[in-house]
């Protein structure tokens, strides 16, 4: 689950006060389910939409996610043909030093 929630909290801060609530809310929070929707039409992968339920302290719980989605004709997500040769999904290195 944190794998899958970290990509979304990298890619949802628009301001750097946003980016500290969200490293902050990564840190403190406990990851408590994972809800992962994909929809297959023609063979092909129409939408995928990913989301990580958290819990901050007693009270308060947090709901991040993502979707993804092929417009009109254009097949951005593939469909692998056999579970053995399915490829990871993409990872963010952030601990690459950037020039």
């Amino acid at each position: 689950m944190k794998k899958a929630a970290e990509p979304i909290f990298d890619t949802t801060p628009q301001s750097t006060g946003q980016a500290k609530v969200f490293k902050q809310i990564q840190k403190l929070g406990k990851y408590k389910s994972m809800t992962v929707k994909a929809v297959v039409k023609n063979n092909k992968l129409a939408t995928f939409n990913v989301f990580v339920n958290m819990k901050l302290g007693k009270m308060m719980t947090v709901k991040v996610g993502q979707s993804y989605g092929n417009f009109g004709s254009h097949d951005f997500l593939k469909v692998p043909t056999n579970a053995t040769n399915a490829k990871n999904l993409p990872t963010t290195d952030n601990n690459k030093k950037k020039k």
